[in-house]
C-alpha cells in the first residue's frame, strides 16, 4: 500500500511542521537572495545608469506647426500676428540649434567608437599575430 492510496493526510508531529516550516523559509530566503542579485538587472542598470524607463524628448521629433496666416506678407499681419510670427521664428531657431547641437554630439560620438573599435581590432591582430608566431615557433620545434 502506498501513501498516495490513503484518502486522509499523514498527521505532522509539531517538529515535522517545525523542520517543513525551516526548510520552506531557507528556500524563501534562497529563492530572495538569488533575485536580488540578477545579474540581467545589475547589467542593465550599470550600462544605463538606471534610466531604463526614463524617455528624453527628442526635439528631432518635434514639429512646429505653420498656420495659414504665417505666410502673409508682414505687411498685411496685425500686431498680435507679428509677435507671434517672431514667437515661432525664436522657437523655429532654438530647435535649430538645439538639432545642430544634437548633431554634433552624435558625430563626436560615432567618431568615438569608430576609433574605440579601431583600437579593439588592431589588439586583436596584434594578439593573433603572436599567436601565429608562437605556433610557427612551437611547429619549427616539433619537426626539428
Amino acid at each position: 500500500m502506498h501513501n498516495s492510496e490513503i484518502p486522509f493526510k499523514k498527521y505532522l508531529t509539531r517538529e515535522e511542521r517545525d523542520r517543513i516550516e525551516k526548510e520552506r523559509l531557507k528556500e524563501e530566503e534562497r529563492i530572495r537572495a538569488l533575485l536580488a542579485d540578477d545579474a540581467n538587472i545589475r547589467a542593465i542598470k550599470d550600462m544605463m545608469n538606471g534610466t531604463i524607463e526614463e524617455k528624453k524628448e527628442n526635439p528631432l521629433e518635434q514639429g512646429l506647426e505653420v498656420e495659414e496666416w504665417m505666410s502673409k506678407p508682414p505687411e498685411e499681419m496685425n500686431e498680435e500676428e507679428r509677435v507671434r510670427l517672431k514667437e515661432y521664428e525664436v522657437k523655429k531657431q532654438r530647435l535649430e540649434e538645439e538639432k545642430e547641437k544634437i548633431r554634433k554630439n552624435l558625430e563626436n560620438e560615432l567618431k568615438k567608437i569608430k576609433s574605440d573599435v579601431l583600437e579593439i581590432c588592431n589588439k586583436y591582430d596584434d594578439k593573433l599575430l603572436l599567436l601565429f608566431k608562437r605556433r610557427l615557433e612551437f611547429d619549427y620545434r616539433v619537426f626539428e
